[in-house]
């Protein structure tokens, strides 16, 4: 429970900052802009107070956007999930955590709480609807800090990417993609160029989702490596046969000659 009020402590803290600063510069601006419109109105600039005007209604906007990110985290947080989920999150939080790495990221039993690259957000995905999870670089900087890249694709091919730096928590940062590919190992872990190809298209998306369920009931009913080798051997075994058999090959050979 502690990661995720820290979690939740860093995104207040700076989300409130940036919020509250942007809104004084934006009103400082204006109020500058109203005072020079006031006392010493000059016709000639009147398309640059107007640009000036909205730009610091912008970044006002902006500054009170950042101040409701900040009093309503949960509220972001939990948007796309229902009640009883957030239920089954919170408790999972006080008894049922898998993983974690101080401050920045919580594994669950059934929920993955990361942060999102790009901005001060956190995302939670429900592990069912992870489709694909990949490590794409790894960086070790100064002071041990190694910084580790995830991409997460759900089964809406929306894609998550996330930086985890971790300072005196390589091993954790290298066990945490190990960790949600070794439970769920029918999601794809493997060759994230190949998966992404495939991914543009709708059609080979389907092929995905398809191929995601099939390894996730194999994997389910106790079906092995052992099992799709043998498969694959008896497979190959088949196409020989049917390459070597005489009548087909007196088929083709006619069928080649009528040509």
């Amino acid at each position: 429970m502690n990661t995720f009020k820290m979690m939740k402590l860093r995104s207040y803290f700076i989300h409130i900052v940036i919020g509250v600063v942007s809104v004084v510069v934006g009103i400082s601006i204006l109020y500058a802009i109203v005072f020079e419109m006031l006392n010493a109105y000059q016709p000639g600039a009147r398309l640059a107070y107007i640009c000036g005007i909205l730009s610091c209604a912008g970044i006002i906007c902006y500054g009170g956007r950042q101040i409701y990110k900040a009093l309503y985290f949960e509220k972001r947080l939990f948007r796309n999930m229902d009640k009883s989920q957030v239920e089954q999150f919170y408790g999972e939080l006080k008894g049922d955590i898998r993983m974690r790495i101080p401050g920045q990221c919580v594994v669950t039993r059934n929920y993955l709480m990361i942060p999102v690259r790009g901005s001060e957000n956190v995302h939670i995905l429900p592990k069912e609807e992870l489709i694909g999870c990949f490590h794409t670089d790894a960086r070790t900087g100064e002071k041990t800090a190694t910084e580790m890249t995830l991409v997460f694709y759900d089964k809406k091919f929306k894609s998550y990417v996330c930086e985890i730096k971790s300072r005196n928590h390589v091993d954790k940062v290298e066990a945490l993609y190990k960790n949600i590919c070794g439970e769920q190992p029918w999601i794809f872990c493997q060759d994230y160029d190949a998966f992404l190809v495939q991914s543009r298209k709708k059609s080979h998306r389907r092929k995905l989702i398809k191929q995601l369920e099939t390894r996730k009931e194999k994997y389910l009913t106790g079906y092995s490596g052992e099992q799709a080798a043998q498969e694959e051997l008896e497979a190959l075994a088949r196409e020989a046969e049917e390459k070597l058999d005489a009548e087909r090959i007196k088929k083709r050979w006619f069928s080649r000659k009528s040509k």
